[in-house]
């Protein structure tokens, strides 16, 4: 009896049996940064993205995905949380931390036992502002590869995908990996095959997308759940827009949304209007976890073919306006029938007759306004949202020491540099002077100093006037070595915003100009207080201290970064020199080797590293080491070095005369060409 019971239940039916537990898909979100959907394939737009067009082929793709506010910081808050901004309370770039008592959806999923990894590629989501929760790994050091390749605010995507590569083998299925990629963000510098502008950087950030597929993939055995979307759009002209921040039409809150993977259904397109709020909690149900109190609903029944219902209302902000120039805040409200964006003139779009925000019809609907104005009044009052809220960085003892300074020195009230309600300038009136001042940026970075100062000028006494304009002249006019028209444009600057790190930057360049070494040197102190993390601000620190000969406090400054977990070539090649100095070998070693495993061709860490084997007597290894730069930036010094090694190790005369001839050569009528020469002769007198 019990034989032929065993043998009926190997024989019924699978469908009979009970059903095995469903494993967890790992997840893959990928956030592309600064792309508008209509630039992507499988939207209409032009840009080679075969990647993101077979995901929609594979996939689902969202045809209305809308950000909430234009802006790196917050918007990946929102993807992360559920939460829109006034809720999660990260408002800005720079000025606001993620509080730590917020969930995120890298907490949730990592006490479902998932392993979790982030890969960013711009300093704006450094772990400094909170988004590394949840994660066992967040790998933000954007310092890696060439240094001519992008600017060391980002890495590139092909960057960024190698890194995922070396990540990915260490994740155990289930994983939850957040890949960020900077490109299509200014400046647009992808490899050349791309082609130029915008959309080259879209199909760069579209090749990266494939690899990074790939290797997720790959790692999960095939149960993997891509996401990949974007944090916002870009304006590219619309409305009076270059870029992003100041304006809510749709070029730059409309992003691509597309989801693939197992149980996904394949070449679905979905028509209903939702938002990267909605993200987290779908993560979280296709993870079988779950989060709190947050204001995204799950997007899996639309995945399974069902529709909203209901009269849903997106909330949208900018605050960037606010912030960055002084001028009025942004909000606005997207409903089925309109978009209303609330400024001093307030707009209204048409959603069924004007998709694109192009014909604002705010006079003649006073009625739709009205109300349009009163549904924002009552969702920002469920939200708990504060007018002009205080960022939650920066406001500490240093900041406000450098106001009271100023204030002594005439170039503010007492009491200045704080956000106060007021009236302030409609962002729509202000562009144009924006404009001019991203265009005296772009000449300055050109060298044309004279050409960037007569491009803010006339703007300077408007009342579009504000922070970024008065700090873009007070940049031109210290090339220009005006310096006390500098520093009063400065003031300005300072007095509206003392908190940020780029015009206090430039307060140290002031005060260097005026010959005050220890003001510059006290600034820098206070800042890499207030920004340990920032490279540019301690290598600055560190350099100036050692040229006061202050070896220690230039060691101690870097020293600070590199506790605070910045892996930086430059700043690493720098500690190791100084460990070097001061007989730390073993140090200074390990320093080099982590400063070319970030950049394996930099020649100054191989001509560092060359020069403390000299030292050490090891003759063999500087001159490997020192062929390693011997044709690069630095050949010179590099092969004056490199002669000597051949003549202390090998005892290679005509190696090391060889050297210094084309050294030499490179020497031009350089400072060292009389050292070069003067090598030359002492060589010549040696005997073989």
């Amino acid at each position: 009896m019990r034989r032929a019971l065993v043998l009926l239940l190997l024989f019924l039916p699978a469908c009979a049996r009970p059903a095995a537990p469903k494993a967890k898909p790992s997840i893959l979100l990928v956030t592309i940064d600064t792309l508008r959907a209509d630039h992507v394939g499988c939207y209409g737009g032009a840009a080679a993205t075969p990647h993101l067009d077979r995901m929609a082929a594979e996939g689902v793709r969202f045809d209305e995905a809308r950000s909430h506010v234009p802006l790196t910081l917050p918007s990946h808050a929102t993807i992360l949380t559920g939460m829109l901004p006034p809720r999660h309370g990260v408002r800005g770039n720079g000025l606001f931390r993620l509080d730590r008592k917020v969930e995120t959806i890298a907490t949730a999923l990592h006490a479902r036992g998932y392993a979790t990894a982030a890969v960013v590629s711009s300093v704006v989501l450094d772990r400094a502002y909170g988004l590394n929760a949840g994660f066992d790994t967040y790998d933000d050091n954007q310092r890696i590869g060439e240094r001519a390749a992008f600017d060391y605010l980002e890495r590139g995507a092909s960057q960024v995908a190698e890194s995922v590569a070396k990540i990915v083998p260490r994740l155990e299925p289930p994983f939850f990996l957040w890949v960020h990629l900077y490109d299509p963000h200014k400046p647009w510098v992808a490899p050349e095959r791309f082609g130029r502008g915008y959309d080259g950087e879209v199909a760069f950030a579209d090749e990266a997308l494939g690899a990074i597929v790939r290797a997720a993939s790959d790692r999960a055995g095939g149960a993997l759940v891509t996401i990949a979307t974007a944090d916002h759009g870009e304006s590219l002209g619309e409305h009076g827009e270059n870029q992003h921040g100041y304006t809510l039409h749709r070029g730059v809150l409309r992003v691509p949304l597309l989801v693939s993977g197992p149980g996904v259904p394949k070449g679905k397109v979905v028509s209903d209007t939702v938002g990267l709020v909605d993200l987290a909690p779908t993560i979280a149900e296709l993870a079988g976890a779950s989060l709190g109190d947050i204001d995204g609903a799950s997007l899996a029944p639309l995945l399974r073919g069902e529709h909203r219902k209901g009269d849903d209302a997106l909330w949208e902000e900018s605050l960037h306006p606010l912030y960055d120039s002084g001028w009025a805040p942004l909000r606005g409200l997207l409903t089925p029938e309109w978009h209303f964006i609330d400024a001093p003139r307030p707009e209204l779009y048409a959603r069924r007759d004007d998709p694109h925000d192009a014909h604002d019809v705010a006079a003649e609907r006073g009625d739709s306004v009205t109300e349009m104005r009163s549904k924002l009044a009552a969702l920002a009052g469920q939200l708990g949202d504060v007018a002009e809220p205080e960022p939650s960085l920066g406001d500490d003892a240093d900041s406000r020491e450098l106001l009271d300074k100023l204030a002594s020195l005439g170039y503010l009230a007492s009491g200045a540099g704080k956000l106060v309600t007021s009236v302030r300038l409609d962002p729509k009136d202000g562009l144009p002077g924006f404009l001019a001042v991203e265009e005296a940026e772009e000449l300055l970075d050109r060298g044309d100093a004279k050409g960037a100062y007569e491009r803010v000028r006339p703007y300077a006494a408007q009342a579009s006037a504000g922070t970024r304009l008065w700090h873009t002249q007070a940049k031109a006019l210290l090339a220009l070595r005006r310096i006390r028209e500098a520093e009063d444009a400065l003031g300005k600057a300072l007095a509206a915003d003392a908190r940020s790190e780029f015009i206090r930057l430039t307060y140290v360049d002031v005060l260097r100009a005026k010959g005050d070494q220890a003001g510059a040197r006290a600034e820098l102190e206070r800042l890499a207080r207030a920004h340990p993390r920032s490279v540019d601000i301690v290598l600055e620190l560190a350099s100036l201290a050692a040229s006061q000969g202050d070896n220690a406090g230039a060691e101690a400054a870097l020293t600070q970064s590199y506790l605070a977990g910045v892996r930086d070539p430059d700043a690493l090649v720098a500690l190791g020199r100084l460990a070097d100095l001061r007989g730390a070998h073993d140090v200074a070693a390990e320093r080099f080797a982590e400063a070319l495993a970030l950049r394996p061709s930099d020649p100054v860490a191989h001509y560092e590293i060359g020069r403390a084997a000299l030292r050490a007597g090891d003759a063999v290894r500087a001159v490997a080491s020192l062929r390693q730069c011997a044709d690069g930036p630095i050949a010179v010094a590099c092969r004056i070095e490199l002669a000597r090694a051949l003549v202390v190790g090998p005892r290679d005369l005509a190696g090391a005369r060889e050297v210094l001839l084309r050294a030499r050569e490179l020497a031009g009528s350089g400072p060292l060409r009389k050292d070069v020469d003067v090598r030359l002769r002492a060589l010549d007198g040696m005997s073989p």
